[in-house]
């Protein structure tokens, strides 16, 4: 496979297409950060900052690594156990759909390795979310000259 000046943005789209295509439970399904999500639970694939999640031991074995932060809002304290519910569904759902090795989940690379998520929350707007964040590795096989 060639690497073009859009090979990562090609991936993190299709990463995003394919959340939206295969699960029925995200609401909303960004491919870049959003000051406003437009429903929940919510999910943004945006590149790793985690220099170890690019590391590769091989010459011709490229990673690109994203984040798949998933929301759900926590409008007052009865709402804990639904957001917990609900992110824990999303975390299996994308297990299910990027852990498919027949057919491949991705045609933009050639392996796909998620990996769990950390749990956590955030205020965005002084909205409390419950949060998952689960890595996903794109892995691409280069030719090496």
């Amino acid at each position: 496979m060639n690497i073009t000046k859009d090979t990562f943005n090609d991936i993190r789209e299709e990463v995003a297409a394919v959340i939206t295509a295969e699960s029925t439970l995200f609401k909303a399904v960004y491919g870049f950060p959003q000051a406003k999500l437009a429903g929940y639970p919510a999910i943004i694939v945006m590149p790793s900052e985690n220099l170890s999640d690019y590391s590769s031991t091989s010459d011709n074995r490229l990673a690109f690594a994203f984040q798949l932060i998933m929301y759900y809002p926590i409008p007052n304290q009865t709402a804990y156990e639904k957001a917990e519910i609900a992110i824990g569904e999303c975390v299996a759902d994308l297990l299910r759909i990027f852990s498919t090795k027949s057919p491949r989940p991705l045609t933009t690379c050639d392996w796909v390795e998620p990996a769990p998520s950390v749990w956590g929350e955030t205020a965005v707007s002084d909205q409390p979310y419950r949060t998952a964040t689960m890595t996903l590795r794109c892995i691409k096989y280069v030719e090496v000259n």
